[in-house]
């Protein structure tokens, strides 16, 4: 449900924006995600719970992070999972810093804001396929296996765009990884809440949240420098191919690939 809201969002929110940026003004687009903004940060100040499944913590936070490293440490797919991603995201800062230069190369913002579109669509139609599998009760099944090929899935994407300077390719490389992030996104947690108890499960998040965001300054910079350089095309080609050296981490785990939760770790 997470994944249809998410494709629905950015199917609009791209589309529209692209229009609005075209047609009318940037200021005018940015006035807009402000008051989204405004909006959304309202509604989570409304929004309280309560935990019914831990007790209130009173260990300094600091410490969550290194707690979480030693839980992580102790479940073999989830650091290779962690693993695998930050690689795949710091390969993904050179990607991003050359993505809206290719987007100028071969288009204009029109073209900029479909390929929210093309991606979102993608991702809406597996997120679609997914819910209906799983309120038939296995949502669970060979969530190894499935994030595996979504990750394997949404990396091919990144090919199609690259390797093209035509319009409707690179969307269509778009609409591809939207195929893939339903299934990779999904299982992966899966297989986190599968593996590791409600009680630990914020103290992994804590860590693949920071290791994946803090690894991706690195790429940015790097990918800005290069990209100077050599080119959009140079540094694209590059990180399409070397993206097969974190695919290759998660297949390469046959434990991951069979993994078939069948209960919570709480239960």
């Amino acid at each position: 449900m997470e994944s249809m809201s998410g494709g629905i969002v950015r199917i609009t929110s791209w589309g529209v924006g692209g229009l609005v940026i075209t047609y009318f003004s940037l200021s005018i687009a940015l006035f807009v995600t402000m008051i989204g903004l405004l909006i959304s940060l309202f509604l989570l100040l409304l929004t309280t719970w309560e935990s019914k499944l831990a007790k209130p913590s009173e260990q300094v936070p600091a410490l969550g992070i290194v707690k979480g490293l030693s839980i992580v440490n102790r479940h073999p797919n989830v650091k290779r999972i962690i693993t695998a991603e930050a690689l795949f995201y710091l390969l993904m800062g050179f990607l991003w810093v050359a993505f809206p230069i290719r987007v100028a190369e071969i288009g204009d913002g029109l073209l900029y804001g479909f390929h929210g579109v093309a991606f979102g669509l993608g991702f809406l139609i597996t997120s679609l396929m997914l819910s209906a599998k799983t309120k038939e009760g296995s949502g669970y099944m060979k969530a190894g296996r499935w994030y595996a090929i979504g990750f394997a899935v949404y990396a091919l994407g990144n090919f199609f765009l690259t390797f093209t300077l035509q319009p409707w390719i690179f969307l269509f490389g778009l609409f591809i990884s939207g195929l893939g992030t339903t299934f990779w996104s999904t299982f992966q947690m899966t297989v986190f809440h599968t593996t590791v108890s409600t009680q630990e499960i914020g103290k992994v998040f804590s860590v693949f949240e920071s290791v994946v965001t803090l690894i991706q300054v690195p790429g940015f910079l790097l990918g800005g420098l290069l990209v100077d350089r050599l080119g959009t095309s140079s540094v694209m080609a590059m990180v399409t191919i070397l993206q097969l050296i974190p695919i290759a981490l998660i297949f390469a785990k046959k434990s991951l690939l069979n993994y078939e939760p069948h209960s919570l770790p709480n239960d």
